[in-house]
């Protein structure tokens, strides 16, 4: 399985380096919200740096924030697993009442907000319920994970002229100029 948290390389199109959580979530994003003429060249790019090639100072601090992170995301996805039923049900309600309102629209107005409004507040409320407890028990992981990440940033500054040269030696084809992945030609076409 391909690392998905590390030290990243033109996840955007502007940044030379980055901590990345999520590569495939990036991927799929890039795929869905980029323009075509930008996602060959924006893939063939976004990468992680192996671990064991970047700094040797880097490399338990980078560790540590992964682990953090990864103690994190089941967290994080019970919750939109546990959230995702009840927003299912509302959306299909609420487009129920949608297109019962577009087709008769003006005079269902008031009709309309009202039927509405008791679905949005068992939805808000069952919710509520899922957030609190998910935001309770995500505290202290967020805490750890951002005290990790600082450590993290603070060697990564330091460390940046070793992972530029390492840039260079793993994307010798690689078109960044020191600000961007797209040249001033790709970008006025």
């Amino acid at each position: 399985m391909r690392e998905q948290f590390g030290v990243g390389i033109h996840c955007h199109h502007n940044v030379l380096v980055e901590v990345i959580e999520g590569l495939t979530e990036r991927e799929t994003y890039i795929r869905e919200s980029k323009p075509a003429r930008e996602q060959g060249l924006r893939l063939r790019l976004i990468a992680i740096f192996p671990d064991e090639r970047l700094p040797l100072e880097l490399q338990p601090l980078v560790a540590a924030a992964r682990d953090a992170w990864a103690k994190r995301k089941p967290l994080e996805d019970g919750y939109e697993a546990k959230v995702k039923p009840f927003e299912d049900d509302y959306e299909a309600k609420v487009k129920l009442l949608d297109d019962d309102y577009e087709a008769k629209r003006k005079p269902l107005d008031d009709d309309y907000r009202a039927k509405r409004k008791p679905l949005e507040d068992a939805y808000r409320a069952k919710r509520k319920a899922l957030a609190d407890a998910y935001e309770a028990k995500r505290k202290a992981l967020d805490e750890d994970y951002r005290a990790k990440c600082k450590a993290l940033d603070e060697a990564m500054a330091r460390f940046m002229p070793q992972l530029v040269a390492l840039h260079a030696e793993l994307c010798p084809d690689c078109p960044w100029d020191g600000h961007t992945i797209f040249s001033k030609k790709e970008a006025g076409a």
